[in-house]
């Protein structure tokens, strides 16, 4: 996943499984860090570049001995281990590694923003209805909207039906975080 660029070149900078490479070769965290403090990096977002500090954070204080207790710490503090271990990402000890980038993408915005951004509009699910929901492995979640869309549908001529249909687009990113990351289900 193309995360930056560097300034003046055509130069790219990819994160992919834990790994971070400019035009192909391997660069460290320290290397990283470096790069971006003279500021020759060109972030495609502020939520990878947030990404890539904490995994910069991470490798740089979980390398000594002395500061395994700090990282324990911090590890504790946000209720989970977040970041880059053994060349997997996690958030909230969940190996996220495996996610579609876009679905990457989704959770740390959602985790970084501890639950005020919701996620962008959804419209694989507002298309695709309650299938994209068990295709989620969220079946009880869409038997619910289901319900709901077709007793709203009978009672208003189907407009309520749509409405729930709009509703589950703007909801499900963040019922899939909830579930994937925080291992709770929601409903609505």
């Amino acid at each position: 996943m193309e995360i930056a660029k560097l300034t003046g070149t055509e130069k790219v900078l990819c994160f992919d499984k834990g790994t971070f490479s400019l035009d192909g070769q391997v660069i460290d965290a320290a290397k990283l860090a470096e790069y971006d403090n003279l500021g020759i990096l060109e972030w495609k977002s502020d939520e990878l570049q947030l990404l890539a500090y904490s995994m910069i954070q991470n490798t740089t204080t979980n390398a000594p001995a002395a500061d395994a207790s700090n990282a324990q710490s911090q590890q504790q503090n946000q209720g989970g281990f977040s970041g880059e271990r053994d060349g997997r990402i996690y958030l909230n000890d969940v190996d996220i590694t495996n996610e579609d980038p876009y679905w990457q993408e989704e959770f740390i915005k959602i985790y970084q923003s501890k639950g005020s951004y919701t996620g962008k509009f959804n419209w694989a699910a507002f298309l695709a209805g309650a299938f994209w929901f068990f295709a989620k492995n969220l079946p009880v979640v869409g038997l619910i909207w289901t319900a709901v869309a077709i007793v709203g549908g009978l009672l208003t001529a189907s407009v309520l039906a749509i409405g729930v249909w709009i509703l589950a687009g703007f909801r499900a990113n963040y019922i899939r975080y909830k579930k994937v990351i925080e291992h709770t289900e929601i409903y609505f």
